[in-house]
């Protein structure tokens, strides 16, 4: 069965949309129109953003553009037309199975990297080489993420479905992705926690907040950014555990926690946890982190 397009748009309302990603909070409504700063770029015009509630019709007039509610869910995915329509299905509890996107299914990879387990950067960042160990990482020498701390990645059985290599110097990007890699489908370390009897789940944006806190003792998944994706969201939910949200200390941080408590909170109970400006998890040592804890 194909997607229906119209369907979607015609069932599927924006501010529903908005709603379930923790964007609506800061419009304002004024008749049949929700407006404000643009939730999607986070833009600092106040007015920049648009929807016509009656027309089901969105437009940002200084950065994404606009249009329907496939269009909106395209947008904030960052996705193609067939992915955006599968999320919509979804959000409207629509059976959809056959005629899925490329990239919808992650495929183990045929491969391993050979790592160098115990490199300078790994001690200058505190990863002991237990730690290393616990999450495979290691310095690349040969292969795809040559000159690289390498990052096994694993979906939520434990299959290995991708590596993202950190820069040991200034070289950029920073964090390297397989190229079409559709991060937005999986939550960091997931594979791990699901099978833990623990009764919290730290909830962070990155690798090394991972590792720091696992180092200190405690359970923590990465959405490998500051966004929340749809399918985060369900995996999220799907955790017996309590979920505690500790993000970057900067704005984007602040933003990207703020919306996804926004969108989690009226289904279960959540804890913030705010870092001072411009602090990370990994920035702070065992001690303290089970302490602030």
């Amino acid at each position: 069965m194909k997607p229906d397009y119209e369907r979607i748009k015609r069932e599927l309302s924006i501010e529903r949309v908005l709603r379930e990603y923790g964007m609506s909070l800061d419009l304002k409504k004024s008749g049949s129109q929700l407006y404000g700063r643009c939730p999607i770029h986070n833009g600092d015009n106040p007015r920049a953003f648009n929807v016509s509630l009656e027309k089901n019709l969105w437009n940002c007039f200084t950065h994404c553009g606009g249009g329907s509610v496939i269009d909106l869910l395209m947008a904030i995915e960052n996705v193609g037309v067939r992915e955006a329509a599968q999320i919509g299905n979804d959000l409207l509890g629509i059976c959809y199975e056959e005629g899925r996107p490329a990239g919808s299914v992650l495929k183990p990879l045929r491969f391993r990297l050979t790592l160098e387990p115990d490199h300078n950067y790994q001690k200058s960042r505190n990863i002991s080489p237990e730690t290393a160990q616990y999450f495979g990482i290691g310095y690349c020498n040969r292969g795809i993420m040559t000159g690289r701390i390498a990052i096994p990645i694993h979906d939520v059985d434990g299959n290995l479905v991708a590596y993202c290599g950190r820069a040991v110097d200034d070289t950029q990007p920073k964090y390297r992705f397989p190229r079409g890699f559709p991060k937005n489908r999986v939550v960091y370390n997931l594979n791990h926690v699901v099978k833990d009897q623990g009764k919290e789940v730290v909830v962070v944006e990155g690798f090394f907040d991972v590792f720091a806190l696992y180092a200190a003792g405690l359970e923590s998944v990465a959405l490998m950014g500051s966004s929340m994706s749809h399918h985060q969201k369900k995996q999220l939910l799907s955790l017996e555990q309590r979920l505690a949200f500790m993000f970057d200390g900067d704005e984007a941080g602040r933003r990207g926690m703020r919306q996804a408590i926004d969108a989690l909170h009226e289904k279960r109970p959540i804890k913030a946890i705010y870092l001072p400006e411009n602090m990370q998890p990994d920035h702070y040592g065992q001690n303290y982190l089970r302490e602030f804890l």
